[in-house]
């Protein structure tokens, strides 16, 4: 990561990830966009949230990824990283570029 920027996580999965395996390789120092993207086999962004804190993940929950996306974007400063990342399912929804 570059010295100095904070990172944003817009992060969504779907139900059958082993969130266990996964969330253990996220930095505790950063901050979440907790999110799902809109189909049945997503995990709610609620879930999400609350098997993050067990990992210190801290974030707030948001209805969609472009609205998690545009958060992201209004907290970060303009050296900071946001990084959209989890399910493929999520980048697919991005309304962006």
């Amino acid at each position: 990561f570059y010295t100095g920027a904070k990172v944003h996580f817009v992060l969504g999965f779907v139900k059958d990830k082993n969130l266990d395996k996964v969330l253990v390789q996220f930095p505790d120092n950063a901050t979440y966009y907790f999110t799902n993207a809109q189909i049945p086999r997503a995990l709610p962004a609620e879930d999400l949230q609350a098997k993050a804190e067990t990992f210190n993940l801290k974030g707030n929950v948001y209805c969609d990824v472009n609205a998690a996306l545009s958060a992201a974007r209004s907290g970060a400063g303009k050296d900071d990283l946001i990084l959209v990342c989890g399910s493929f399912f999520i980048i697919a929804e991005l309304a962006i570029l």
